[in-house]
């Protein structure tokens, strides 16, 4: 019916300028995509006092589906538009959206799930999503300090993991962390490795 057709129609032109035949986002979805991180970096930076912007509930919603980001793969043709963010201007917001969020949680109760669900990110296949969980675990190591310390029996099984990774970004990566944990905590870690 011609109803239908028209569904039909909305349907595929929707599918189309989401994401390319690669299954990659589209370059609006792309640019929308950096928006959104931003605006939600700048909410968490700035959110201060009593009362948080995120309860529990909302903070574990919004944890999954910024987590799922590191696994998104760019539009193939970004290099052609320059008006649009790079890869690395994204992977900078992510990383700095996910971080600053539980920065801003200030609460264990919240960063345990994170950390978990970020750390599980460096098993990928995507040398691209374990390069970012763990820049995200090292931004959480920078700004939480000594409250990192709490996370840190999880994390050392996941780092003794990627220290064995093949790729040298991911590897130089997992060091670096282990230098910062080992000079904030003040003691060497290598033996938990």
């Amino acid at each position: 019916t011609k109803t239908t057709l028209t569904q039909k129609k909305k349907k595929a032109k929707l599918n189309d300028t989401t994401t390319d035949k690669d299954g990659a986002l589209s370059i609006q979805v792309w640019h929308r995509r950096a928006l959104i991180l931003s605006a939600l970096h700048k909410c968490f930076l700035y959110d201060s006092g009593s009362s948080k912007l995120l309860n529990y509930s909302e903070f574990e919603d919004l944890r999954k589906a910024l987590v799922s980001q590191l696994v998104v793969e760019p539009p193939v043709s970004l290099k052609k538009h320059a008006n649009v963010p790079s890869v690395e201007e994204v992977d900078d917001s992510l990383v700095a959206c996910i971080g600053q969020m539980a920065v801003t949680a200030d609460s264990d109760l919240f960063w345990k799930p994170l950390n978990h669900e970020v750390l599980m990110q460096t098993r990928s296949e995507k040398i691209r999503a374990r390069v970012l969980g763990l820049r995200i675990v090292k931004y959480l190591v920078e700004k939480l300090k000594e409250e990192y310390l709490v996370l840190l029996p999880e994390t050392i099984r996941f780092l003794d993991e990627v220290l064995e990774d093949s790729e040298l970004p991911v590897k130089s990566l997992a060091q670096d962390i282990v230098r910062e944990i080992e000079t904030m905590s003040g003691e060497s870690i290598r033996q938990y490795l």
